[in-house]
């Protein structure tokens, strides 16, 4: 069976121009008149509606925030959420104005059920401060109108054809006239029209009217068409006043790391570097990178790496627009994980990109085994990795700690009560370079540490390291 899940954003015009995550009673204004086009619930609790004049709305709130309408900020942010949408359905509709249409009968197994699937996704749009209604229906238009009255989930044509009946018949996207020829012919709701014989109404109407109706009770097909995630991602988004406080930048960025996160998981890519482009008010503007050691998808790995890495910048200039692009790809890896590797277990490659955002790079380093038998010179630094190596055997263990100037021991180790466990194993290279000959022992001190002694060849000993 078919089933659609249908989002409307009736507030999407007025809440793009939010500049925070707590915005308080705010409304749209029409120019011309200067009358108020939308307002949120906040704005509505204190007697502002919409078509009110702005001096009777400034009145009943005198907080009241004033915002100019940008179509194009609105379009923008609604294909955007189309992207955003991709996490949880591979294939997504835009639907005009400010809807989306999810297919997500082939997703039930994926997410466990329909209802956890549908939960899901109204918890993951919270974050986003996005006003929302929503409906499910075995039909694209059924999901639709009932969306237009936030129904919920509806999953069966029985149950879609009993809520249709009770919508008021103004509720269809019909043309005006027609809608009042029905209203004429005292029509009200939706029930009494698809009671009407088919071909009388045909015959009065035309076959749009019952071809709409056919589409919208599933009697004929009505395929999306769905959209096409771009090859790239990159998304510009115009802040709605300038930002000087560098951390006032993480609210706009979160919807940007959403809109990533479902393009990512759409697409079966993980991102490994992101850009993220801060334009400046005299036209300039600054760019800074930021890389996950093996790609993620998750907006929250990438918010918190990015919430580390601006707590290093310092904003000299106010920044009026961003700039997010996924600079470096990757192919998911998600099937290839350890089967034994607890869930809950966290990522170490996660904490090597916290340490490296946090620190920098060349402050956090691996060490590699080199060809060389000195031990000062068998290992260098090289970029983190997570191989563990192989235990080796007593005789040919190293420290963890090795001392950078191996100091000398005031006595032999016989005299200090060093126990000598092991050895002595010979070391002699570097006629190259820095010639050495030692004779290596382990040894247990009295106290129970374990170290690593050498003796040179006039018979002085020395303390090279420590074991862990």
């Amino acid at each position: 069976m078919s089933l659609y899940l249908a989002l409307q954003f009736p507030l999407l015009p007025l809440e793009v121009c939010y500049s925070s995550d707590t915005p308080g009673p705010a409304a749209l204004c029409e120019p011309n008149p200067p009358r108020i086009q939308l307002c949120n619930q906040l704005a509505r609790a204190q007697g502002v509606e919409p078509h009110q004049s702005v001096a009777s709305a400034l009145a009943r709130c005198p907080e009241l925030q004033l915002c100019t309408p940008c179509p194009s900020a609105a379009d923008s942010q609604w294909r955007a959420l189309g992207l955003w949408a991709g996490h949880f359905s591979a294939r997504v509709a835009l639907v005009p104005p400010c809807g989306l249409l999810l297919e997500i009968a082939s997703m039930a197994r994926y997410f466990g059920s329909l209802e956890q699937l549908y939960q899901r996704l109204m918890t993951a749009l919270q974050p986003l401060q996005f006003s929302v209604n929503s409906a499910t229906g075995p039909t694209p238009e059924g999901a639709r109108l009932l969306a237009i009255t936030d129904q919920g989930l509806c999953l069966d044509p029985r149950q879609l054809r009993q809520r249709l009946e009770a919508l008021a018949l103004h509720q269809l996207p019909l043309p005006q006239r027609q809608l009042q020829q029905l209203a004429g012919m005292g029509l009200r709701r939706v029930g009494q029209l698809l009671d009407l014989p088919r071909n009388e109404l045909a015959q009065r109407f035309g076959p749009g009217l019952t071809g709409y109706l056919d589409r919208l009770c599933g009697h004929q097909p009505d395929p999306p068409t769905y959209l096409q995630p771009p090859a790239r991602f990159r998304r510009h988004q115009i802040l709605n006043h300038e930002v000087t406080q560098i951390q006032a930048l993480l609210f706009p960025l979160r919807r940007l790391l959403a809109e990533l996160e479902g393009y990512l998981r759409q697409t079966q890519l993980r991102a490994a570097e992101l850009g993220l482009t801060l334009h400046h008010r005299d036209q300039h503007h600054r760019r800074l990178l930021l890389a996950h050691r093996c790609g993620e998808q998750s907006a929250g790995v990438w918010l918190e790496l990015w919430r580390l890495r601006l707590e290093r910048e310092t904003l000299t200039q106010p920044v009026i627009e961003l700039t997010l692009e996924a600079t470096r790809l990757s192919t998911d890896q998600t099937g290839t994980a350890d089967l034994f590797v607890s869930p809950r277990q966290e990522d170490p490659q996660l904490l090597i990109s916290r340490l490296q955002t946090r620190l920098g790079h060349a402050a956090v380093q691996g060490l590699a085994l080199t060809e060389d038998h000195r031990p000062e010179y068998a290992c260098c630094q090289r970029p983190p990795k997570l191989n563990r190596p192989a235990q080796q055997p007593l005789a040919k263990r190293r420290p963890s700690w090795l001392l950078a100037q191996p100091p000398p021991l005031a006595e032999p180790p016989s005299k200090l009560a060093i126990e000598l466990l092991s050895g002595p194993e010979r070391i002699s290279s570097g006629w190259w370079q820095q010639w050495v000959r030692r004779d290596y022992f382990l040894g247990r001190w009295p106290d129970g540490r374990l170290g690593w002694l050498f003796r040179d060849d006039h018979q002085r000993w020395y303390l090279h390291g420590w074991f862990g």
